[in-house]
């Protein structure tokens, strides 16, 4: 939970309310690390990569619309700022790398 808070910035217990929740809707699981019993890993269950596939697609549909509406420099620009943006919260996010677990559609959050 702790690295879920950071990465999302909020408090520790705000973290596991929000995982609570996730857990309740189907959207994600728990499970104890085998390593480490202390640590509780999340993981993204298969509704929960379903969502975020519509969402990605929706996302990009209205984006791919707003930028065609967009001059070229302002596209450029828009890109510089976004890239920009994503260097500067690297260090928030951490990197932009996927962990892969055993199961079925296992993604760690």
């Amino acid at each position: 939970m702790g690295e879920i808070a950071v990465r999302a910035g909020v408090p520790a217990p705000t973290a596991t309310r929000m995982v609570d929740r996730l857990v309740a809707d189907s959207l994600a699981y728990r499970r104890n690390d085998p390593w480490y019993r202390r640590r509780v890993l999340v993981y993204v269950s298969p509704d929960g990569h379903a969502l975020v596939e519509r969402a990605a697609k929706a996302l990009e549909a209205t984006v791919g619309t707003a930028f065609a509406d967009l001059e070229s420099t302002d596209r450029l620009d828009v890109l510089d700022l976004l890239q920009r943006l994503a260097t500067a919260t690297e260090p928030f996010t951490g990197p932009h790398e996927r962990s892969e677990v055993s199961g079925p559609n296992a993604t760690p959050v």
